[in-house]
């Protein structure tokens, strides 16, 4: 087959089946709508083609030029990209299913609200491309190059990130769902608003992050480094953050409920308002952290040092104090006697010992 009885058969709404177009020039060409199904278009310049809203099943397209290309609500599925390049292309709303493409090149591409869902992307590089929106889902991200890339709203599950690159990439709602963030040097990025839930970011560095109202719920956070990290009104509920630093960070009004700050360093942290409920402190060194209105009923204080620590009005209901050590607890509250009495109530009618 070559490029005019392809076009032809594309204009009549014909699928191309089996086709061996192996280096062919289709640039520019409208291909608009176009189903190819295990069509052999390696090496093939479709460089500014116009393919929006195509299929292609089972492809191979491997070293194809389709820099430029319209690509929009196009479906890939289980086709050979490896190499491929896409500089500059169009790929809103395009779907890649089962695709591989290693080392492909999607610099600057317009990938909004665009899919890659049980794909390989081992190495390919997204230099200062548009994300917004897009879902990456159960793909190899090992070595892919997100520099100075856009990836607002974009939602990254299950994704190991720890040999990626996001040099100079703009985060803002992203969602990281049960990802691997070990280790990576994250120091000075901004993530406002984005979600951590269950991820992995042992030993991460955060030093100096935006990191405001972002979701840590449920993640690991085991030696991390958050100093001066600014993080007001975070989500840190049963998070576990064992050794983590938090000194000089801002997290006015955040939630740490049922959260294990087993020998976290927080000296001179930012807690104003924080809520501690039910969560183990032992060990946690509070020195000069600023407590005032904290409430930290219920939870375990055992060796935790609070020297220096502003405490006013700062809560201690029923919290488990041994060997704490306090500077001026004078400002702070103590047991309520009145929430006890029906705290016990409540415990008993439910059977609770």
């Amino acid at each position: 087959m070559d490029a005019r009885e392809l076009r032809d058969r594309i204009q009549h709404g014909e699928p191309v089946v089996g086709a061996q177009l192996v280096g062919a020039d289709l640039s520019g060409d409208d291909l608009a709508g176009g189903v190819f199904e295990r069509v052999n278009l390696r090496g093939a310049l479709l460089g500014g083609a116009n393919l929006r809203e195509s299929t292609f099943l089972n492809s191979d397209l491997r070293g194809a030029n389709l820099a430029g290309a319209d690509l929009r609500q196009a479906l890939l599925h289980e086709c050979e990209l490896d190499e491929v390049r896409l500089a500059g292309a169009v790929l809103g709303a395009a779907t890649f299913t089962g695709a591989r493409a290693r080392k492909a090149c999607f610099d600057a591409v317009d990938a909004r609200i665009a899919t890659f869902a049980k794909s390989d992307l081992t190495g390919a590089s997204f230099h200062a491309a548009n994300l917004d929106g897009a879902d990456i889902v159960e793909t190899d991200v090992h070595d892919v190059d997100f520099t100075d890339a856009r990836l607002a709203r974009v939602t990254l599950m299950g994704a190991d990130l720890t040999t990626t690159r996001f040099d100079g990439a703009r985060f803002d709602a992203t969602l990281f769902l049960e990802s691997r963030l070990v280790a990576m040097d994250l120091s000075g990025m901004r993530f406002g608003g984005c979600q951590f839930m269950s991820a992995d970011l042992s030993g991460a560095d955060l030093r100096g992050a935006d990191l405001s109202q972002c979701n840590f719920r449920a993640a690991t956070l085991v030696g991390a480094r958050l100093d001066e990290a600014t993080m007001p009104r975070a989500l840190l509920n049963e998070a576990t953050l064992h050794g983590a630093s938090l000194r000089g960070a801002k997290l006015a009004q955040s939630l740490l409920v049922d959260a294990d700050l087993l020998n976290a360093d927080a000296t001179g942290a930012d807690m104003q308002q924080c809520i501690f409920h039910r969560a183990v402190c032992t060990w946690t060194r509070f020195e000069g952290a600023d407590l005032t209105y904290a409430d930290f009923s219920h939870a375990d204080l055992s060796g935790a040092v609070l020297v220096g620590a502003k405490l006013m009005r700062a809560r201690f209901h029923r919290t488990v104090e041994e060997g704490t050590v306090f500077g001026d607890r004078a400002l702070g509250l103590g047991d309520d006697a009145e929430l006890a009495e029906a705290e016990t109530w409540a415990a008993g009618k439910a059977g609770v010992p």
